[in-house]
């Protein structure tokens, strides 16, 4: 086949899957600031802050015990579709077996880890650990949908998770008892709700036998390993402010940094749809022109849309944030508008990773972050006490950018190009008017545009 005819194909399964999530994504960030706006609501703004320190510690254990598998299982369901369901159980077996003595590190750590006001919800938090291995399943599953391109069940079982929230604090409300620890405990029984849902998306859009193959551990290991060391740095340079502030601030506050972290999501769902469709179809191909083609393109016009999602998420900040959340949220207005201007180098830090693990070159991702962790954790040392929320959220932008500026000088290396490339022009502009009006006519009810 033409080396022109593979990159149209690759770019038109792309636009397709671009279209897919973007619209999960879409749904994810309404559903989530719906879930968002009512636990905001029901408990308060100290009630908000009881809920984080009890997840927060949990929820990123969840994703260091992945080991990295999800990623790696995505890259080899996409170089081997036809053996999709074998790279599932694979993934899913190993993970659980790393996962198992790592929980029960964190159960004896927790102690450690909340401390000052938290220090009262250690055994709520050791009651969600199992949510961990729940997560497995779930993750690697969705992963398995991401590589063989089905962004349709992909999408659909994403946007389980807010809903599923959502009728846990209802039912906690319902029953008089709107406590976080309750809350936690129906999130992670509605958890296994997604988990078998991923399980059977999987079941149903791949072929091929259910088995574990011992000869798949070790590339998956090799592939992600790198990724694994990246999450707990990644999630350490995403979460390390509110563990810290949970010792460091008040509840009150840390419902505060809770509220302008969701709320700096707002502009995200475009710029991670892209990054979510970049590694299977970066991994699908063997062709260096192609791949460098769909790469530069791909970043290029995620630096334009950034831009323009930011500029409308800066402007809309302190007129929507407090008429959704509440008039005691009105605090975290300066906050909420510095960590959406560090959620636009965090998203596109997500693009240009997802860029390199679809070259198979995972190791860049995790350099980047590690360089980001001392900046992170420095800042923050710092910053709180002198400045307090808005302290972390400066800190995030400043670590969030030197993450996404070494991450480009891998890509350029990887792609044998000048930096100045990745750079977008006029002519990207061009680009990106010419791909947004045809995806708005494919949108229910908007065709007549």
């Amino acid at each position: 086949m033409p080396a022109a005819q593979v990159r149209g194909d690759a770019i038109e399964k792309a636009k397709r899957g671009f279209a897919f999530s973007f619209l999960s994504n879409i749904g994810m960030l309404v559903l989530g600031m719906g879930n968002g706006m009512l636990t905001a609501h029901i408990l308060g703004v100290e009630g908000r802050g009881q809920l984080a320190a009890i997840q927060n510690p949990v929820i990123f254990m969840s994703y260091v015990v992945l080991m990295g598998i999800p990623t790696a299982v995505a890259y080899y369901a996409a170089r081997s579709p036809q053996e999709a369901r074998s790279v599932f159980t694979t993934g899913w077996l190993l993970t659980t077996a790393v996962a198992l003595p790592l929980l029960a590190l964190t159960w004896l750590g927790l102690p450690l880890a909340m401390k000052g006001d938290a220090a009262q919800f250690v055994p709520a938090a050791r009651a969600f650990l199992p949510f961990a291995l729940i997560q497995v399943v779930s993750l690697v599953g969705v992963s398995t949908l991401q590589g063989t391109g089905r962004f349709g069940s992909y999408g659909l079982i994403r946007l389980l998770p807010a809903p599923l929230s959502m009728a846990a604090t209802l039912i906690a409300f319902g029953l008089g008892r709107p406590h976080p620890s309750l809350i936690t405990k129906l999130v992670m029984l509605f958890s296994l709700v997604i988990a078998g849902a991923a399980a059977l998306g999987v079941a149903r859009t791949s072929t091929g036998p259910w088995s574990f193959q011992r000869e798949r551990v070790r590339p998956l290991l090799a592939y992600g390993l790198p990724t694994a060391l990246l999450v707990p740095v990644g999630s350490l340079n995403l979460q390390l402010d509110q563990l810290v502030m949970a010792s460091m601030v008040t509840n009150a506050a840390l419902g505060l940094y809770a509220v302008s972290a969701s709320w700096s999501s707002l502009s995200s769902p475009a710029l991670l749809a892209l990054a979510t469709v970049i590694l299977p179809n970066l991994a699908s191909t063997d062709d260096p022109a192609t791949q460098k083609a769909f790469a530069v393109r791909s970043f290029r016009l995620a630096v334009l849309l950034g831009l323009i999602l930011l500029l409308g998420h800066l402007a809309a900040t302190p007129i929507i944030l407090p008429l959704l959340y509440g008039r005691s949220f009105r605090p975290a207005v300066p906050t909420a508008m510095v960590l959406a201007c560090a959620g636009i180098p965090l998203s596109l830090g997500q693009v240009t990773g997802d860029i390199l693990r679809g070259l198979g070159r995972p190791r860049g991702p995790l350099i980047a972050q590690l360089a980001g962790l001392p900046i992170t954790a420095g800042l923050l040392y710092v910053t709180l006490p002198r400045f307090g929320i808005m302290g972390g959220a400066v800190t995030s932008l400043v670590a969030y950018t030197t993450c996404l500026a070494i991450s480009l000088v891998f890509i350029a290396k990887a792609l044998e190009i000048p930096a100045s490339q990745l750079i977008p022009g006029p002519a990207d502009v061009r680009d990106l008017v010419s791909q947004v009006k045809p995806l708005l006519r494919r949108l229910p009810g908007l065709r007549r545009l």
